[in-house]
């Protein structure tokens, strides 16, 4: 495995931490791609503000435009699981800059991250 390979399969580069995130989005903010499934969604009734709802039951639909879009993406589920790890390693083997939120939105609700109502994200 050589030394790229290394970086993008190494756990320190693939997740990152609710205070990481604020510090990102208080810089150069990444897209952030809300993956919850839609029963979360609309149980949880918050989502991050700025970022863009996308049904993972239907990622294949969606992942090359997210991957292609060139700028770091976090992609959060409900509790920083299966959906948002797994979508994570999609984009990072399509060359994007891709992390996944540690525990998810539900994590980032619980330090008092901004939320809005949801269905308000963008679906772009």
């Amino acid at each position: 495995m050589n030394k790229q390979d290394q970086s993008i399969h190494s756990e320190a580069t693939v997740s990152v931490s609710v205070s990481d995130l604020q510090a990102l989005i208080a810089g150069s903010a990444p897209l952030i791609v809300d993956v919850r499934r839609k029963e979360a969604r609309a149980t949880s009734g918050r989502d991050m503000p700025g970022a863009i709802w996308r049904d993972p039951e239907h990622w294949l639909q969606w992942k090359d435009d997210i991957a292609s879009r060139g700028i770091p993406l976090v992609l959060a589920c409900a509790h920083g699981q299966e959906i948002s790890q797994g979508l994570t390693t999609v984009m990072r083997v399509m060359g994007a800059d891709a992390r996944f939120l540690e525990g998810g939105i539900a994590a980032w609700i619980e330090a008092g991250g901004a939320t809005v109502a949801a269905g308000t994200a963008n679906t772009d």
